[in-house]
């Protein structure tokens, strides 16, 4: 079957193309935009640059796949199954990720704006340089401490102030508190150590 066979037997019949694809199908730039693609076995499947923008991906299996710069604006991905999956730059705004398995996957330079979370699994999930979502829809979701360590990093990095717009007291602490956990961050060589003497330095930059 040619590419926009396998694509066309995917949107119209989900069930036959997951007992007849190959192994490794490439599907690409793939146009399936709202399509009802639940349950579709596409681990491993090449799906860089394809727009699944507002698609039903429910349970599907996504497992190694490689969804580079791939357009998942708004999509259902909920109880998706996308571990290991290469994620990188992807849109995932509005997503719903809910109890989704995305251990080990990398998300580094994704679009995470509002993306629903809940209860997801992002053990070992690659981060770096992704716009992570800090609102209540990212409560839940099960995180290895690599990402502990990055997110102490960045609030030991902020400069705190109180109402006033002076040096929050409670702030320094806080942060004076996290440090050791910041200085466990994975690019700490890269972006340097936090250190603390009456103020917050960062040394070996």
């Amino acid at each position: 079957m040619t590419k926009q066979e396998w694509i066309e037997l995917l949107k119209t019949d989900v069930d036959k193309f997951n007992e007849t694809r190959e192994e490794m199908i490439d599907l690409s730039c793939a146009n399936l935009s709202h399509a009802d693609l639940s349950y579709a076995d596409l681990r491993n499947a090449n799906l860089s640059y394809a727009d699944l923008s507002y698609a039903d991906l429910r349970g599907a299996n996504l497992k190694d796949a490689d969804l580079k710069d791939a357009n998942l604006k708004d999509a259902n991905l909920r109880y998706a199954d996308l571990s290991y999956a290469d994620l990188r730059n992807a849109n995932l705004s509005y997503a719903n990720l809910s109890r989704a398995d995305l251990s080990d996957a990398d998300l580094s330079y994704a679009d995470l704006k509002d993306a629903n979370l809940r209860y997801a699994d992002l053990s070992y999930a690659d981060f770096d340089f992704s716009s992570f979502p800090l609102w209540c829809g990212s409560f839940n979701f099960k995180a290895d401490m690599r990402l502990v360590y990055q997110l102490c990093y960045h609030i030991c990095r902020l400069n705190i102030i109180n109402q006033n717009g002076k040096e929050s007291r409670t702030g320094r602490i806080v942060q004076k508190l996290l440090m050791p956990y910041a200085n466990k961050f994975h690019r700490v060589k890269e972006c340097g150590t936090i250190k603390y003497d009456k103020v917050i330095k960062v040394v070996g930059k």
